[in-house]
């Protein structure tokens, strides 16, 4: 485990407020940093030793690659939030455009019914799947925010969000779309 991280992390977010009902900031930072510790125990954060770099090429060459790589059976698409596909892996460009568009609808669905699904019943996802007899994923539409900008991730099969592929995907879209001109406006 690298404690450096951990200390890294906690230091760069010590000056975010904290909203913790009966816990001062110093119990808040503590309970973090164990937080923190936690999850690179269980592995849900990885630690590099050397900073990690921007990967090569541009998006366009890169996301029908990356793309596959988020799926057990290759195939996902990547649309925005009005329904309109970017890239996509293993889907046929009539299924690419028809699950873009239900991937729009499902956003705007999701968006008029955030009162019921994030406030009186607490979801803490906007995520929608075409679940099998057992209840497992077939299809899961995977809302992605890069600042103010929506995208939606379609992914067939079993998601594979644990690869560097989607860490890649991430990063190419934040250089892409991301200004930073979202925090400026809201401290203003």
């Amino acid at each position: 485990m690298n404690n450096e991280l951990v200390n890294g992390l906690s230091a760069q977010y010590a000056d975010m407020p904290v909203d913790l009902p009966g816990e001062t900031q110093a119990d808040s930072q503590a309970d973090a940093q164990q937080a923190l510790t936690h999850m690179i125990r269980l592995k849900w954060l990885q630690s590099f030793e050397e900073p990690a770099h921007a990967p090569d090429g541009t998006i366009e060459e890169r996301l029908p690659e990356l793309l596959q790589q988020l799926s057990s059976d290759g195939r996902a698409l990547l649309a925005d939030d009005q329904g309109f596909y970017l890239a996509c892996a293993g889907f046929t460009h009539e299924a690419a455009e028809e699950l873009s568009a239900l991937s729009g609808d499902l956003a705007s669905l999701s968006a008029r019914h955030e009162g019921i699904l994030h406030g009186n019943l607490k979801m803490n996802s906007s995520a929608f799947a075409v679940v099998d007899a057992g209840g497992y994923s077939q299809l899961g539409f995977w809302p992605l925010f890069i600042g103010e900008t929506a995208f939606v991730l379609v992914v067939s099969g079993v998601p594979r969000f644990d690869q560097a592929a989607f860490v890649d995907l991430v990063w190419y879209l934040h250089k892409r779309y991301y200004s930073g001109e979202d925090e400026k406006t809201d401290a203003a």
